[in-house]
């Protein structure tokens, strides 16, 4: 566990380039990523109140576009 203060850093799938294998989505055990579609597309999204804060989606992303951090109070950190 890394800490009960960790969140994800917000992360921009699309232009940061998420391949949207869906491996996150798939190892976490309690949803809090999301693949969805609305037409014009797929994201990822985070649902922060889920998240158990493991680190399980960090290490499953053959991108490396997951990292969790402590948060910005400015900052609701989306995905």
């Amino acid at each position: 566990c890394l800490g009960c203060w960790a969140q994800l850093r917000s992360v921009d799938a699309a232009a940061q380039g998420c391949m949207l294998c869906a491996r996150c989505v798939q190892v976490c055990p309690v949803s809090a990523l999301q693949l969805s579609s609305d037409g014009t597309g797929t994201s990822l999204s985070y649902v922060p109140d889920r998240c158990l804060r493991c680190g399980t989606c960090v290490e499953q992303c053959p991108a490396g576009l997951l990292e969790l951090v402590e948060p910005d109070a400015d900052d609701p950190v989306p995905v």
